[in-house]
């Protein structure tokens, strides 16, 4: 049975005479057509919607962020799939700090389910901070972090603070690792939680050499292994110069990774200054 509902401008429909129409055509395992008496749903759809002159509205509900964690307190048990628009408050009025737009449910992200903003391209992800993770150096300016390194192995940045960590991002301080070499180390690190995708990174740090003719290295490490094409090198001419180094680049980040950076140098013992230093990642892509 094919069950047609036909509307004109400000006609409406009642909830009772839609909700009777939705129960015979699931009783039927007929289609629903909203629009011109003269058209046909597709088949392939169950309910399909035509229209000149008006849109779908999804309704409005409130968002909220609780420990990095987006929840909507007013609806109990999401089921996997829903969706909804959010405006940007949560329900006492004021900003939720989330971005505003579409939201749904996904019943299996992160284990036990979590609210994701629908804001894909294709299969790129809009920048929204909900997707952006970032630790910086913590120290008043002009003072630093001093950090001595080593030319046996990589020594990790262990003075970070955290930036804006969006659902899905922790920063853990002064984490055990292990070094190339097998050495434990403390590093301060970005842990993800969220799914895997893939990742812009970007580096920014300011560097004040303890002694001159030292070369310094900086590279990107995942879960203890060094990434190569994430890195910076410079050689200081002079002790106390002070240099800004950069590096960035795309990589895949799985569920439950942890990053952090690392210096090395080319002789046995040198000090560095960390004057300032920024690592921020930004979700851009879905990776399968």
């Amino acid at each position: 049975m094919l069950i047609i509902i036909v509307m004109k401008i400000k006609d409406t429909i009642t909830i009772p005479a839609l909700a009777f129409c939705l129960f015979c055509s699931i009783q039927s395992y007929s289609q629903i057509l909203i629009g011109p008496p003269t058209d046909t749903p597709q088949l392939s759809a169950a309910l399909e919607i035509k229209s000149d002159s008006g849109g779908l509205l999804i309704p409005n509900i409130a968002l909220e962020l609780v420990s990095n964690e987006v929840v909507a307190p007013l609806i109990s048990f999401p089921a996997d799939g829903l969706l909804i628009f959010h405006d940007g408050t949560n329900g006492s009025g004021g900003s939720s700090g989330l971005p505003r737009g579409l939201w749904y449910y996904d019943e299996v992200a992160a284990g036990s389910g979590k609210w994701l903003i629908y804001s894909r391209v294709g299969s790129i992800y809009s920048s929204s901070l909900d997707n952006f993770g970032e630790m910086y150096e913590a120290t008043a300016m002009g003072a630093g972090s001093s950090l001595t390194i080593y030319n046996t192995h990589s020594v990790a940045w262990n003075s970070a603070g955290a930036g804006y960590l969006g659902p899905g991002f922790e920063l853990l301080e002064n984490v055990n690792v292990l070094s190339e070499i097998g050495s434990t180390i403390t590093a301060d690190q970005l842990y993800i939680t969220t799914t895997s995708a893939y990742y812009t990174v970007d580096v920014s740090a300011t560097l004040v050499t303890g002694t001159s003719a030292n070369i310094v290295t900086g590279q990107l490490f995942v879960n203890d292994v060094a990434i190569p094409g994430v890195f910076f090198r410079h050689a200081f001419q002079t002790a106390g110069e002070y240099v800004n180094c950069s590096t960035n680049g795309i990589v895949v980040i799985n569920q439950y990774d942890k990053i952090d950076f690392r210096f090395k140098t080319n002789s046995a013992l040198e000090s560095i200054l960390i004057e300032h230093m920024n690592l921020k990642l930004n979700k851009i892509g879905e990776y399968n």
